[in-house]
C-alpha cells in the first residue's frame, strides 16, 4: 500500500494516531522523504481529520487545531460544503451564524495557519494583536461584525435594498505588529502540536544530518558519546539544596524532542548561551537514569551553536590545485569563485604536479572565503 498509495497510506497513518501527537512529528518528516507534502490547515480545504487534497498533498484537520469547538468545526465545514468556499474572512463572519464565532477558536485558526485563504491583504497577528489606541483586536471586531450584519440581515430580510446601503460596512484592522518567521512557526506548533510550515532546524539540516544523531535514536547510543542538536523549547532555571542554580533544558529535532540538566559549572559555563528558541547542538554521553533504569539521560560535554561548529573543521579544509593541467581559464574561473563567496576562512590551496609527484600547501595572505566556498 506504502509503495503503490503513498498520500492515501501516510494519511490512514497519521489519523490511526490522531490522538497521539508525538506520533505525528516523525510521520510528517517520513511523508516528506518520499516525496509527499504534509500542508497546514486550511479553512477551504480541510475537512475534521487529515485529508489528501487534489494535488495530492496531505492536509492538517481542522479538529486538530488547538482550543477549537467541534461543533464550531463542523459547522464551519458544513457550512463551506453545502455553500462554497470562504471568500474572505468577512464572508465567514456573515455565513456563519455569530453565536457559533468564538474568539478562542478563531485565534487559535488565525494562528494555526487555517485562515490564510482568507487573508490575502492582512497578517495573522493583525487580527491577535491589540492596538495601544483601541479597545478590540480583530477578532473581536470581526465577531461584532457578524453580530451586526446578522442581526441586521434579519430585520431587513423583507426589504428590497442592500445591506450595505444600510450601512454594515467591514471594520478596519490595522496592526503595526508583525510577527518574525520563528514567531510565525512557533504559534503554529503551539496550536497544532508538530512545525508544518516550516523547521526552525530546516536552514541547518545539512549541518544537522552529517554531525548529530535524532533525538529518537539515543536508545542505539548507550554508553556512547554523540552529538544531538535542536531548537530550545524550554528552560526551566531552579535552585538545588545546597541554593544553586541548575536548569533542566528541553530540545527538539525534527522528530521527537528530550530534556537534559544542567548543574554546577556546566551551568555556570554554558547557561548564558541558551535561550527559548535558540537553536544548539551537544556533545554529550548517552547512559542509564540513575535512579530510574528504564529511562535514558544524557551527560552535556559541550554546547555549542549551528553558525560555529564546522568553522574549526573549514579552517583546515583546503582546495586542490593540479598544475599539470590547469589552464589560464581554470585560474580565472577560481579566482571569480573566490571572489564570489568572502568570508572569515582562510583559503588554503595545494598545489600539486602529478608527474614530479610534488605538493605545497599554501595560505592565501588577500582572500578569506565562506563554508560556502567548499561545497
Amino acid at each position: 500500500l506504502k509503495a503503490n498509495y503513498p498520500k492515501e497510506f501516510m494519511c490512514a497513518l497519521m489519523n490511526s494516531w490522531v490522538n497521539r501527537i508525538d506520533k505525528i512529528a516523525p510521520l510528517i518528516e517520513e511523508a516528506k522523504q518520499i516525496g509527499v507534502r504534509v500542508l497546514l490547515p486550511n479553512i477551504n480545504q480541510s475537512e475534521e481529520n487529515f485529508t489528501v487534497n487534489q494535488e495530492g498533498n496531505i492536509h492538517f484537520g481542522l479538529a486538530g487545531i488547538k482550543s477549537t469547538s467541534a461543533q464550531e468545526i463542523k459547522i464551519l465545514i458544513k457550512e463551506r460544503n453545502q455553500n462554497g468556499k470562504f471568500k474572505d474572512i468577512w464572508d465567514l463572519a456573515q455565513r456563519i451564524p455569530y453565536k457559533y464565532l468564538n474568539k478562542k477558536t478563531l485565534e487559535s485558526l488565525v494562528l494555526s495557519g487555517a485562515l490564510d485563504p482568507l487573508l490575502p491583504s492582512c497578517e495573522r497577528s493583525q487580527l491577535v494583536a491589540l492596538n495601544d489606541n483601541e479597545k478590540q483586536n480583530g477578532i473581536e471586531k470581526l465577531i461584532k461584525y457578524s453580530e451586526n450584519f446578522q442581526k441586521e440581515k434579519n430585520k431587513e430580510q423583507n426589504m428590497l435594498f442592500s445591506l450595505t446601503e444600510s450601512g454594515i460596512s467591514t471594520p478596519n484592522i490595522v496592526s503595526k505588529q508583525k510577527y518574525s518567521e520563528i514567531k510565525t512557526i512557533k504559534t503554529e506548533k503551539e496550536y497544532i502540536g508538530v512545525y508544518v510550515s516550516a523547521h526552525p532546524l530546516q536552514k541547518y539540516e545539512t549541518i544537522w544530518k552529517k554531525h548529530c544523531q535524532p533525538i529518537n535514536d539515543l536508545a542505539k547510543f548507550e554508553n556512547k558519546t554523540i552529538k544531538i542538536g535542536g531548537i530550545i523549547n524550554q528552560i526551566s532555571k531552579r535552585y538545588d539544596k545546597r541554593e544553586q542554580l541548575y536548569a533542566n533544558v528541553e530540545i527538539e529535532d525534527f522528530n521527537a524532542n528530550f530534556s537534559f540538566y544542567l548543574f554546577g559549572e556546566k551551568y555556570e559555563k554554558w547557561h548564558s548561551e541558551l535561550s527559548e528558541g535558540a537553536v544548539i547542538i551537544v556533545d554529550c554521553k548517552v547512559q542509564r537514569n540513575r535512579k530510574y533504569s528504564n529511562k535514558l539521560e544524557i551527560d552535556v560535554l559541550k554546547i555549542s551553536d549551528f553558525e560555529t561548529i564546522e568553522q574549526p573543521m573549514l579552517r583546515n579544509q583546503f582546495i586542490s590545485v593540479d598544475l599539470t593541467n590547469f589552464s589560464s581559464q581554470d585560474w580565472q574561473d577560481l579566482h571569480k569563485k573566490i571572489k564570489q563567496y568572502p568570508g572569515d576562512i582562510p583559503l588554503k590551496i595545494k598545489f600539486l604536479d602529478s608527474q614530479q609527484k610534488q605538493e605545497l600547501t599554501m595560505v592565501s595572505q588577500s582572500y578569506l572565503v565562506n563554508k560556502a566556498f567548499f561545497v
